[in-house]
């Protein structure tokens, strides 16, 4: 019977998942504002009160319970007094603030799911002409939100993250610290997007593209000196930081998804010159989703640091969904342009439905099979 459960709590996910994903889609393409409203609201609504209604599911539930529970009743300056700040991040705070005055732990874990979701819709919806809002937001329902069941502050901290980041692209600097600095007030990892800022005013201003390939050079040998620097940082930084330098055992299911992420970002960067010329800003979702990768090999020194992969990582949701771009005929050739059109339309539905069922395939394996997260089975 557990077996039993648990597939039919993997099934909820993704058809839930699935389901959310259409209505965030509708919401992006229709025409009417009312319809667009809706739709998000829809969408949203169906994911943060699941989330909210879950009791039990996630590693940390019962921390962050009773940290609702303990916290909830302090005030203001105690919170600074007593120095609880560094263990109760100031947004966590004041989410917890605000869900004890209707004295209500669902409306807590609410709020904390919103925090997670809402952010990261922005930015999907914002791709919405370049990326298939379908694909990449159950791309990041699977991923990141349903990690966002554990790691509820950082998953918070890298969403807001991935907005933040968003608005450097477009060129709002204001924009950009306001939500960086949201995302620091959730998780203080998050100051790891701040020298990004220094590096988009150069990737930009660099006509000839000459800065873009010479990146893609120098981030390897910064994760070289990564591995040798980072365990004498933290040190220097003191207790609070300790955790950071635990070892884990290297073994295949903490750190299989290392192999996974290596050999999809070597598959995508065969791809890379049709991606630019899609949408020059894959240029830079490549060179995270890089650094993700060489964040997620310190997995096999330290699991905790190795969860700042997830403020670069993210960006696969961004990249990944676009890979039907495999499918497009390239100019030239003996085929004529009807027939290539038609291939391509065959192509491009068929690597949706296997984008679809990669990431069905990962939540699978993750979540089930590893049991990452403890989110299954779900329970209310």
């Amino acid at each position: 019977m557990t077996i039993f459960y648990n597939i039919c709590s993997v099934l909820l996910y993704i058809s839930l998942y699935l389901i959310d994903s259409v209505c965030l889609h509708f919401s992006a393409y229709a025409k009417d504002k009312k319809e667009k409203k809706l739709f998000y609201f829809l969408a949203a609504g169906l994911v943060i009160v699941f989330a909210a209604l879950r009791n039990g599911v996630g590693t940390d539930y019962y921390n962050y319970s009773n940290e609702y529970k303990q916290v909830g009743k302090i005030s203001v300056g105690t919170y600074f007094k007593t120095g609880q700040f560094k263990t109760t991040t100031p947004a966590l705070f004041l989410i917890i603030k605000i869900a004890n005055v209707y004295r209500s732990e669902r409306l807590f874990f609410l709020l904390s799911a919103a925090a997670v979701y809402v952010p990261a819709s922005v930015v999907l919806l914002k791709n919405k002409n370049n990326v298939s809002v379908f694909l990449s937001s159950f791309a990041f329902l699977t991923t990141m939100y349903t990690m966002g069941f554990n790691i509820m502050k950082q998953a918070a901290a890298v969403s807001f993250a991935f907005l933040a980041l968003q608005y450097m692209l477009e060129k709002k600097p204001i924009v950009f610290f306001v939500n960086a600095f949201i995302a620091v007030c959730f998780h203080q990892t998050a100051v790891i997007i701040l020298p990004f800022y220094l590096l988009n005013l150069r990737f930009f201003r660099d006509k000839d593209g000459f800065w873009k390939s010479k990146a893609m050079c120098v981030v390897p040998i910064c994760a070289v000196l990564l591995r040798i620097c980072y365990p004498l940082v933290l040190k220097m930084l003191g207790e609070r930081f300790s955790h950071y330098l635990s070892p884990v055992a290297s073994d295949l299911g903490n750190n299989y998804s290392f192999y996974l992420s290596a050999v999809i970002l070597l598959g995508i960067l065969v791809f890379s010159e049709k991606l630019k010329i899609k949408n020059q800003n894959n240029v830079f979702y490549l060179m995270m989703m890089l650094v993700g990768v060489i964040f997620e090999s310190l997995g096999f020194v330290s699991g905790a640091i190795k969860r700042i992969m997830y403020y670069f990582s993210v960006f696969g949701v961004l990249i990944i969904p676009q890979m039907t771009v495999i499918c497009e005929p390239d100019k030239g050739g003996l085929l004529p342009d009807s027939t290539k059109k038609q291939i391509t339309v065959q192509w491009y539905d068929l690597l949706e439905a296997g984008i679809v069922v990669y990431y069905a395939l990962l939540f699978f394996v993750e979540f089930y099979l590893f049991k990452h997260a403890d989110i299954i089975p779900f329970k209310i």
